[in-house]
This record gives structure tokens, sequence and C-alpha cells, in this order.
């Protein structure tokens, strides 16, 4: 092996720095080349958008920089590029080309759910031997217990929610607050519990707004004659009638109830920040242990974290532990995704501290 390829692939996240900065370290140390694709598998419809990395050209400020220094790809059918002309590249075909005209022996990839999902097709196609690394603020990739970027995204998310709580508490108000997260519930709930929520509604959890009222009303107000709090919604939530996001019905509900109410959508804002040591120290192993994994000749690999441990899993396994649905971005594909464990220590710490989080025994 003499050249690796590496590709940051969907949403930008903290962390995926980090992997790049100790992929092009790793690799230099035993003698391999590195190329970054920027924008994705895109990247091969342009020259100049394939670039050799060198340890000591990386910037200075890459550990604690969010984003990616490699861009990531539009959002749109993978497999097929359009011309503005009309005209369509079948971006199989165009991937296979350049990746053996360049002589890249192996890409590492970096990626959520969707990505490897979808792309792990290019590197099927060519042949080329790839390992993906799980990179996502939604924490729903199968078979890891933590991806690059959660962590850094749930302590924006806190700071937030630590913002919001003086304002509240001056304004005697509840404020409706929408996480990120799609269709999972992971960033919501531990957002909830490390920023004070007193709801937390996430997708894997059924909830009825009426019943979030009642508790607002008995068990904050009434029981500690506290009239200011916060809920904190997943954007993928969704009450039975009507199938849209809840944010406003339930601000309009507690406004109904007599509450002064506002709502926050923090958005991506989530994305960005400083990057935590956590994400840091979890990207620099993925990292390393991918580059690793590409020199004793495995392939078709993700990178994962369980039980504490750096490990890695095969595409069979990653399916088997995923949930395969219809892509949220891609029409006509499907990917594999895991959502919350509803069994999980996190929920009774929840039920614990009284905090509403939907019908659940």
């Amino acid at each position: 092996m003499k050249k690796i390829g590496i590709i940051t692939s969907g949403g930008d996240c903290a962390g995926l720095n980090a992997a790049i900065r100790a992929i092009v370290i790793a690799a230099d140390k035993i003698g391999v080349e590195t190329y970054g694709f920027i924008g994705g598998q895109w990247a091969v419809l342009d020259d100049s958008k394939i670039v050799k990395l060198f340890p000591d050209s990386l910037p200075a400020d890459m550990l604690k920089s969010a984003g990616t220094i490699l861009k990531v790809g539009p959002v749109g059918d993978p497999y097929v590029f359009k011309c503005e002309n009309g005209d369509t590249i079948d971006m199989l075909e165009a991937f296979d080309k350049k990746v053996k005209e360049l002589g890249i022996d192996a890409i590492i990839m970096t990626g959520g759910d969707g990505s490897f999902s979808l792309l792990k097709k290019f590197f099927n196609y060519s042949g080329i031997p790839f390992v993906a690394i799980p990179k996502t603020i939604d924490l729903d990739v199968p078979g890891t217990d933590m991806t690059i970027g959660f962590d850094t995204a749930l302590n924006e998310l806190m700071h937030v929610m630590d913002n919001l709580q003086t304002t509240v508490a001056s304004h005697n108000r509840f404020i409706v607050v929408e996480a990120m997260g799609r269709t999972c519930g992971w960033l919501t709930m531990q957002g909830g519990i490390v920023g004070g929520a007193d709801a937390i509604i996430v997708p894997e959890i059924p909830f009825s707004i009426p019943n979030l009222v009642s508790h607002i009303k008995e068990n904050v107000i009434k029981k500690y004659n506290r009239h200011h709090g916060l809920i904190i919604v997943a954007e993928g939530a969704v009450e039975e009638n009507p199938k849209k996001s809840p944010v406003k019905d339930i601000a309009k509900a507690l406004s109904d109830a007599g509450l002064e109410v506002r709502t926050v959508a923090p958005g991506h804002l989530q994305r960005g920040g400083i990057v935590s040591a956590s994400d840091r120290r979890l990207a620099t192993q993925f990292a390393v242990y991918a580059v690793d994994l590409l020199r004793q000749g495995k392939s078709g690999k993700l990178v994962v974290l369980q039980c504490n441990e750096i490990k890695d899993i095969s595409e069979e396994d990653f399916a088997s532990l995923g949930k395969y649905h219809s892509d949220l971005n891609v029409t006509n594909q499907n990917v594999y995704t895991a959502g919350m464990d509803i069994d999980d220590n996190i929920i009774k710490t929840a039920k614990g501290l009284g905090i509403y989080i939907g019908e659940i025994d």
C-alpha cells in the first residue's frame, strides 16, 4: 500500500479535522502518501479537488476546528452527476477511473449511517479497499457506542440550555428548544438532562401534548412554585396527529394554558464550536486504527467503539445491527440506522429526575 485517499462524506461535525490529521500522520509513519478528496466522491470530476496531504502542511489549529478542510459533497443522487447541458455522468465509473488513474490503493471515509450504506457501493464497484469511520452528531450509526462529533454537539447544546435557563428565570417563561438529531433522540435526551429540562421529547417514545402540559402545570408550577423552565424536542419527533414537528403545537398548548412561552432552534450551532477533548481523542483513535486495518490488508470495515474499546465490524455486522429504511436525503435509496435504546440507563435517569419523557412505563 502506497497511497490512501480520504473522503469526508455527509454532514459536517466537530472532530473531522482531527481524524484527517491523524490519518495523514499515521500513514506518513509507515511510508504511505495521503490524498484528500475535496467535496467527497464528487472530487473525481475536478483534478484540482484531489490534493496531496503532508503532516507539516496541515493547519496549526486543525485539532480544535470543527467542520472539515476537505468539505463535504452536495446532497442528491450520489451515483449520477447532472451537467448544466443536461448530460449525466456515471459517478461509479468516474470514481473507479480516477482512483485507478491516481494509483490510490485504499480509501478511508468518514460518514454517518447514510454515507456508509450508500458509498460502499462505490468501493464495491471499483474493488478498492476501504475503511469507514463513524461521525455524526445524531449518534445513529449501528454498531458503535459513540461517533465523532456527538460529544461536541452535546456540549454546544448544553451551552444553549445554560444560557436559556437564566433568561427564562428572569422572565418567568418557558422556552421550547428544538434540538438536532433527525429521527434519533440521543442528542435531545442527553442534552435535556445536562441542560436541566423539565420535559424531553424524542422520536423513539410516544408522547401526548396534553400530558406534557399537565406535567408542567402539576409537577413544575404547582409542586415547586416554579414558573419557568425548558422543554427540549428532537427535530424528528412527531405526535400521532398531526405528523409534523410538534414544537409549535407544544408552545401553543402551553400558551393556551396561560403560560408565557417562546421557542428556540439552535440549529447548526450544534455542529460547530471548539472540538471537545473526547471528540479529538476518539477521532484520533479511530483514524490510527483505520490506517492500521488497511496496513493489514483488511477492507469493508467500520471502525467502532464498543465497551470503551476500539474495534471494527464488517458490512454484514453493520447491516444486521441497524434498521433498514428510506434515506431522508436521497430519493429511492435505503440506509441502515440505529435509534435510541429506550432501555438505556439514561432513560431511567430522566425518569428518576421526574422529567416528562413521554408515555413510557
